[in-house]
């Protein structure tokens, strides 16, 4: 008996000491230590993404920025080196972290910690200082995730279901220290944020123009259309904003949220190409001659040319190119206001134009029949004065239909919609254009407009490296600024004049005139432009 139970006592202490000795295995193994802390994993994200927003050629207006993050480990990352490589104030508040909390990260430069034992991470940013088109773009609600303006409000839901992030899991002990031996895994799920929207936008067109814009135009924009097709390459609005810092320019007086290519604005004689048209198809010649002498009174209204300026006998090329306000008041009359009414909502005048469901211009104004059977009320409207007003995309458009030969196009702006794999979801291109004036007609109005570039009031834009066609336009706005008139100024054509490929519409609010104002901005763009005229998709 006393055998036997010597025996069991001795098998208990042996197995004890098998279980003793696995547990201390255990204790002490990284794969063990790890895996029993599971439940104490501290997660620290990095970014957040949501769906790209792409220009024609898939490169990046918003979204797919690269940033880098170092995530600071207490008692494992190396502070000497952040020493060396961060600013003083940086530094300073990482010392003040560190021990204190939980694993967190910093904005770094770039890389290059992470070969000195700094654990460095490359992650997303959407929005940098300067982006490109910030208007179209829009921005985001404070909490990073609802569109509040632009393509981001109007593909809202789109661009979210595109959502992603980038996460650092840390093992970490009750202190937020990360347990030794432990190391802290990746989850990446920004290959989500591939897909997105597709505009037709192209990047580089957009610099030169957001480069033109802000050299000379406070307060105004700039569209440019490539013909045909219709598909806009650039839309700038002046003045521009942060995408990184909304705050300011909710405060700023001179409305910088406003996108002004979509807003409506007095038109002023870039109209009178359409009175020019308006009587082309009514069977009137371009031979037609009238008289200027400077003034011409209507009932109790006297109308002028720009500082009663006396053109003296001109025809329809020479009134285009001089911008005779009388030779159009009389044409008006001539053709009368159901004729020049119908051809003005031909090319567009009082619709707004639609680019995705949610996302239209606005309309503008035109007066209705009624209100031109005054005389007064029709000679202004036949230079593009009184009631009319239209918004820069719409002045494109009518630029486009006369430098396509007559054929009216469809501006677009959103392509389409692509997954994470950039395969197509859906498309948003509007197919079908119409003819609104016949090609004759829009071919006389080509040559006006490249004489008024050539001898006439758009003469400010012309430029020596490539041809083009232009229409000048100062519009009264009735309102007036530290006692002076507000003006309007407009410079709207096309390049190259032989074979034109893109119509390009600059409006600057407050300008002298359309020529001396709007003139180098049209100018300084189709000289950068000159290698796009061969080489469009």
């Amino acid at each position: 008996m006393y055998n036997k139970m010597t025996a069991a006592y001795f098998g208990i202490v042996l197995m004890l000491t098998v279980v003793i000795m696995r547990l201390f295995y255990i204790s002490i193994n990284e794969v063990y230590v790890c895996a029993a802390q599971s439940q104490s994993r501290y997660s620290l994200t990095l970014s957040k993404t949501r769906g790209t927003i792409y220009d024609c050629k898939m490169r990046p207006l918003a979204g797919q920025k690269s940033e880098y993050k170092a995530v600071i480990l207490s008692g494992r990352t190396p502070l000497e080196v952040l020493e060396q490589n961060l600013d003083d104030d940086t530094y300073q508040s990482v010392l003040q972290r560190v021990g204190k909390n939980y694993p967190f990260a910093i904005t770094v430069n770039d890389g290059t910690m992470s070969k000195q034992g700094v654990n460095i991470y490359k992650t997303s940013k959407r929005y940098f200082s300067r982006n490109l088109a910030p208007h179209t773009v829009g921005y985001l609600d404070s909490s990073g995730t609802v569109g509040i303006s632009g393509i981001e409000r109007v593909f809202n839901d789109y661009l979210s279901a595109c959502s992603g992030q980038y996460r650092v899991v840390c093992p970490v002990d009750g202190t937020g220290k990360i347990l030794d031996g432990c190391t802290p895994e990746i989850d990446d799920t920004t290959d989500n944020s591939v897909g997105g929207v597709v505009l037709t936008l192209d990047a580089d067109i957009q610099q030169i123009a957001q480069n033109a814009a802000e050299k000379y135009i406070e307060q105004g924009a700039v569209v440019i259309m490539e013909i045909p097709g219709g598909k806009l390459r650039a839309l700038v609005s002046r003045p521009d904003f942060s995408l990184l810092d909304v705050k300011d320019a909710v405060a700023n007086s001179d409305s910088a949220l406003v996108n002004r290519c979509l807003a409506q604005y007095d038109v002023g004689s870039v109209f009178k190409l359409v009175t020019a048209a308006a009587a082309l198809e009514a069977g009137v010649s371009e031979e037609w001659q009238f008289e200027c002498t400077g003034s011409l009174t209507i009932g109790q209204n006297t109308f002028t040319c720009s500082g009663n300026k006396a053109h003296g006998m001109l025809d329809m090329q020479g009134a285009i190119s001089n911008s005779c306000n009388l030779y159009f008041i009389t044409l008006a009359q001539e053709i009368g206001a159901q004729r020049l009414l119908s051809t003005a909502q031909f090319f567009g005048f009082g619709d707004s134009m639609i680019f995705a469901p949610g996302y239209e211009s606005y309309s503008g104004n035109l007066p209705d029949y009624k209100t031109l059977q005054n005389p007064a009320a029709l000679a202004n409207f036949s230079f593009g004065q009184g009631e009319l007003m239209a918004t820069p995309v719409q002045i494109t458009a009518m630029i486009g239909a006369i430098a396509d030969d007559g054929v009216m196009p469809v501006p677009q702006l959103v392509e389409r919609t692509v997954d994470k794999f950039k395969n197509t979801v859906d498309t948003y291109l509007t197919a079908g254009t119409k003819q609104v004036i016949n090609q004759a007609t829009a071919q006389k109005l080509q040559v006006f407009m490249h004489t008024a570039v050539e001898n006439g009031t758009a003469k400010p834009g012309k430029s020596e490296l490539i041809t083009s066609g232009a229409k000048t336009g100062t519009a009264e706005t009735g309102i007036k600024k530290d006692g002076k008139r507000v003006l309007q100024a407009g410079y709207a054509g096309f390049f190259p004049y032989e074979n034109p490929k893109y119509v390009c519409v600059v409006l600057v609010e407050n300008g002298k005139g359309g020529g001396v104002s709007a003139g180098p901005v049209f100018r300084e763009i189709a000289e950068k432009m000159t290698d796009y005229v061969d080489n469009i998709d």
